[in-house]
């Protein structure tokens, strides 16, 4: 029998941390298609289930406290996570554990708070027009040609890893990418 403290569950076929993430990535999924929750969402929420499952999957839902959240967060470091990946990744499981309470299917108590020490990024530099120039004057072959090109056009790697012969006229250059052709 389940301790005083925790409500017995209501289905018992969800046993185990992996039980509780696949329900919830499935309800995610309904919510996608209904357009609750972006594309983007969806994927980062189910990122994190994958990785979620590969280290707690099959603790079990009573074993589920700080020592083994602190240890997914000390393993998911180890593997070169970063900081802001490990806390997202902590917080879907906080998100499938709130939901499953509120669904009756785990007991009704909160999971531990395990910090994360999240590294602020720091705000991205723009060099000057003529620094750019510098590092172009640096580069040779294939390289400087690319540089220069995105110097000259803003455009992104992919749009002159894209580009075909046609695109090249005597007068002109025309890149396709993700903002249209220009």
């Amino acid at each position: 029998p389940p301790p005083e403290d925790e409500a017995p569950l209501v289905c018992s076929s969800v046993e185990v941390v992996r039980d509780v993430l696949e329900l919830w990535v499935g309800g995610l999924a309904e919510r996608k298609e209904a357009g609750d929750i972006t594309r983007y969402g969806f994927r980062n929420a189910r990122g994190d289930a994958r990785h979620l499952v590969r280290l707690l999957g099959d603790l079990t839902l009573g074993d589920l406290k700080r020592a083994p959240i602190e240890a997914y967060r000390n393993g998911r470091r180890v593997e070169g996570a970063a900081p802001s990946t490990v806390h997202r990744e902590i917080k879907s499981l906080r998100s499938a554990w709130k939901w499953a309470r509120l669904n009756e299917l785990v007991p009704d108590r909160e999971l531990a708070s395990v910090p994360v020490k999240v590294v602020p990024v720091r705000e991205k530099y723009n060099p000057t027009v003529e620094e750019v120039w510098k590092v172009i004057g640096h580069l040779r072959g294939w390289a400087r040609f690319v540089g220069t090109m995105q110097a000259l056009t803003g455009a992104r790697i992919g749009e002159i890893a894209h580009m075909e012969a046609t695109a090249v006229r005597a007068d002109h250059l025309l890149l396709s990418g993700k903002t249209g052709d220009r």
